[in-house]
């Protein structure tokens, strides 16, 4: 099911990531490995952040993205930044989109506080998976909770479905969208399995783009005024985002110039947006 409108987004130098840990992660993730947290500028004090954001504002930056390893208990360690992250947010004019992990109530309070543009948390549907990939001894409903903590303080809390977590596997997915769909959530992001050189499933094969579009397709039916959106972190391929197109998407990330050109030759009306998927919806 075609929309009539995609939107293309553009995410690149002007929306970099922070990690508020460098290059550490408690969790040590089957799919991740903290592999991705290398790539970001690191900002591991609250004096670290507030030059770096005050820094890439003055360098011209429209925002960034606040992220980092998580400790123990799944969450990432923002409660120190909390006072920084509301200050660079009333002295610049940063876009400010903050990757969560679990949390409590203290937090959405703090982020509300703050005055964050948006937050992004995962949502994992399965406790297997859970433990099988985070190794926490968490479940589901923890992730139903925080998403509902931020949605009452009135933050944009945007969650993150990856598709294939556990292993390749449609697992827990479809329970995640019912709590998705329970929790209100204005947007969806679909998120696709990428083996990560250097992990534990870095010989793992991520689902065929059939069956990414048969979740994304019932997540349509289940939310049809959901905004629902194909993200960055995903197997690149044209057949894969056809499928996710063909299945009721809004909007993707980076497509390809044929994925593009196919769309052109549907009839459907392409707007591009310079940044996140979270971002200008």
């Amino acid at each position: 099911m075609l929309q009539p409108v995609i939107t293309a987004y553009k995410p690149g130098p002007d929306f970099p990531s922070i990690s508020i840990t460098a290059n550490k992660c408690a969790l040590d993730c089957a799919h991740c490995g903290g592999r991705y947290l290398e790539h970001m500028i690191p900002a591991p004090t609250p004096p670290d952040l507030q030059a770096v954001c005050r820094r890439l504002w003055e360098e011209g930056k429209k925002g960034v993205l606040i992220s980092g390893g998580c400790d123990r208990n799944g969450t990432v360690p923002l409660e120190p930044f909390m006072d920084i992250i509301g200050r660079v947010k009333a002295e610049t004019g940063l876009i400010l989109n903050v990757h969560t992990g679990f949390v409590d109530r203290k937090m959405a309070e703090g982020l509300a506080r703050a005055k964050v543009d948006v937050v992004s948390l995962d949502v994992v549907g399965s406790k297997t998976t859970i433990q099988n990939i985070y190794g926490l001894d968490k479940g589901p409903e923890d992730h139903a909770k925080a998403l509902s903590l931020l949605l009452e303080q009135g933050i944009d809390a945007v969650p993150h479905v990856c598709i294939g977590l556990d292993h390749g596997r449609i697992v827990g997915e479809r329970h995640a969208l019912e709590m998705v769909k329970a929790c209100g959530a204005g947007a969806l992001v679909f998120i696709v399995l990428m083996p990560t050189k250097d992990t534990r499933m870095a010989g793992v094969a991520p689902p065929p783009p059939k069956e990414v579009g048969s979740i994304i397709a019932e997540a349509r039916k289940m939310m049809p005024d959901t905004r629902l959106l194909l993200g960055c972190m995903r197997p690149r391929g044209a057949e894969l985002e056809r499928a996710a197109l063909e299945a009721g998407v809004d909007g993707i990330v980076l497509p390809r110039r044929g994925t593009r050109e196919w769309l052109k030759g549907e009839g459907v009306e392409i707007m591009d947006v310079e940044g996140c998927c979270v971002l200008g919806r």
